[in-house]
Formats: structure tokens, sequence, C-alpha cells
């Protein structure tokens, strides 16, 4: 199995030191949007999907507070379609996406691939498509109605290394795994009761 990292979109936040860069508050602090292209054996599997070439055109999908303060460079060379193109793959090629979560900044460029089919925990994708008036900020219906093929994943499945996990990709040979994060207790509360749940 091959996997090629990739920068979906590379934000520019000042912060400095504070938010992991070099400096003090007013310097920028590079940050970028990981993605993960994997080889499977029924086509590439795309792992979280960045900014999208909508994004690029039009910065208001992604919200004006978002691009004042990350300050994203929205270049389409740095989008996941143009890479997958660069490296001399087919956007067909892309049969499944894996969002980690769908906030903005992961998912812009879903609709990129029409083709691909989206795998993701359910109790995230019904959060992104009723947020909470405090979670409006996090997901951007206009990058979500766009999905033509999700999969809502539900909670259960396997056991890997004692940690809960669910197969992202089930009927097919690849074995990628959707696996909770570590989250504090308010949040954990948030998520038993049906709430956006990160994975």
């Amino acid at each position: 199995m091959k996997v090629y990292h990739l920068n979906c979109g590379t934000l520019c936040p000042r912060g400095g030191g504070l938010f992991g860069g070099k400096g003090g508050p007013w310097a920028v602090a590079p940050m970028c949007c990981h993605c993960l292209l994997i080889e499977g054996e029924d086509g590439f599997i795309l792992v979280d999907s960045g900014l999208g070439v909508e994004d690029v055109a039009d910065p208001g999908r992604l919200g004006v507070l978002f691009n004042a303060l990350a300050r994203p460079r929205l270049q389409v060379a740095e989008t996941a379609l143009r890479q997958i193109a660069d490296l001399g793959f087919r956007i067909d090629d892309v049969r499944h996406i894996v969002p980690t979560h769908l906030d903005f900044d992961h998912a812009g460029g879903l609709a990129d691939f029409p083709a691909a089919t989206v795998h993701v925990h359910a109790v995230e994708l019904r959060a992104a498509k009723n947020p909470t008036w405090r979670e409006r900020e996090r997901y951007r219906r206009v990058q979500l109605d766009e999905v033509a093929r999700w999969d809502p994943i539900e909670v259960g499945g396997d056991d890997w290394f004692g940690f809960t996990c669910v197969r992202a990709l089930p009927g097919t040979r690849d074995d990628v795994l959707l696996m909770p994060r570590s989250r504090p207790r308010a949040a954990s509360r948030r998520s038993e009761s049906g709430r956006s749940s990160r994975w």
C-alpha cells in the first residue's frame, strides 16, 4: 500500500510560537491541511480533502472570520484535485474519501470528486447537516450539499489494539479504520446525546 502526503491548503495565521511557529504574536505560523492519498485495492482513498477548487474560486464560502484569522493561501495548485492530477492519476481513480470530520477545512474538496463515495461517521454527518448555533462556524452547508454519495458509518465494529473502531470501507478489500480520538468529558456527554463526534 502506497501513501502520498498532500498539503491541501496552507493557512498563515499570525501568532508565532502560540500556534507552533516561531517568533512573537505577530509572526506568521504556517499550517497545512494535511491529507493522505492511499493506493488501495479498490482504487484510491483520500483521507480528508482540505480546501477545494470552489473554495479557492470563492473564498466567501469559508467565512469572513476564517479568512481574516487563518489567512489561507488559496491556490488551486494546493487542492487535492490538482495534486492528484499532477501525480499522473485520473480524478475518477479516487473511489473513496474518508474525512476524519467535516469541518470546512477538511471537507472543502469533497465535491471535487463526484464519483467518490464519502465514508464518514454517521453522528458527525448528522451534526454537520443540522448544526447547533455554536457549530455553525465549523461546517459549511454549501460544501456538504454538493456531495452526491454519502456512506454514513454507524458506531460499532472492530477492536484495534484496545481502541474501539469501525471499518470505514465496508465491503472493500481495503483495511481503513475510523477510531475516536480522546475527548474531554463535556464533549463525550455531548457525543452520547447524538451530537458531533470527531473521528
